[in-house]
């Protein structure tokens, strides 16, 4: 397990992340704009970074599978608002972490400071590898979407893998930050070509290489996890 999840699990099971929460699928956890007043430690489940316009219009830039950190830059660096939003995507358990607790926290267990400060340089890497994955058309986004979310929330059935998470046209047209004619119009190409289907209201992946191909590779640097820290990272020089 990651060190930095080994020692959150520890500073949980001793009462000082305060009590998880359980939350539901959709559930917006904080809206871009709102003040950075904590961050959390997604110990189970999944959390989908968005932004949303002001027309409403949205568009999901990653999605977190814990147990991993998030809304740490803006408490650690002072930034009054967060600039992103997010909430969970089938359900989470988080810890909420106050600005002054994690500050505590960071000043009292250097470990724990340390393995933050590479987390959170892993993800800056993960974000960077994958920049000019948002030049991409919204074919290739959408391809990579459902490729994801039947890797994460799929169950083989004699017709593909069926995603299990319920989503509709107008929620993959907020993923990808198209509209909704776009997106039903390449599902409609892509059931003809065997690659989609729909099975129960329910979407299913039939050909998941072929939709990888259109992905382009997008679809690996789309989701976050914690990794393992190097040992050298904690190396005196």
């Amino acid at each position: 397990m990651l060190a930095i999840v080994r020692t959150l699990v520890k500073l949980a099971n001793q009462g000082l992340l305060g009590r998880a929460s359980v939350l539901q699928d959709r559930q917006v956890i904080f809206e871009r704009g709102e003040p950075a007043c904590a961050s959390y430690f997604l110990s189970d489940g999944y959390v989908e970074i968005f932004q949303r316009t002001e027309t409403g219009a949205s568009m999901v830039v990653r999605l977190l599978c814990g147990p991993c950190l998030f809304g740490v830059l803006e408490t650690t660096a002072a930034e009054p608002r967060y600039l992103e939003s997010t909430r969970v995507i089938e359900h989470a358990i988080v810890h909420q972490l106050e600005a002054a607790a994690l500050q505590r926290l960071l000043h009292t267990h250097p470990e724990l400071a340390r393995e933050v400060l590479a987390s959170t340089a892993m993800a800056f890497c993960r974000v960077a590898d994958t920049e000019m994955a948002r030049m991409v058309d919204t074919e290739a986004l959408l391809a990579a979407v459902l490729c994801v979310y039947g890797d994460l929330f799929g169950v083989d059935t004699e017709f593909g893998r069926r995603i299990e998470l319920r989503r509709s046209l107008v929620d993959l047209a907020g993923v990808v930050g198209a509209s909704e004619r776009q997106v039903q119009r390449l599902l409609a190409v892509w059931k003809e070509r065997g690659l989609v289907d729909k099975l129960d209201a329910r979407y299913v992946v039939q050909n998941r290489a072929a939709l990888a191909t259109i992905a382009g590779g997008f679809e690996a640097g789309w989701v976050h996890r914690a990794h393992d820290v190097p040992a050298w990272v904690y190396l005196a020089p």
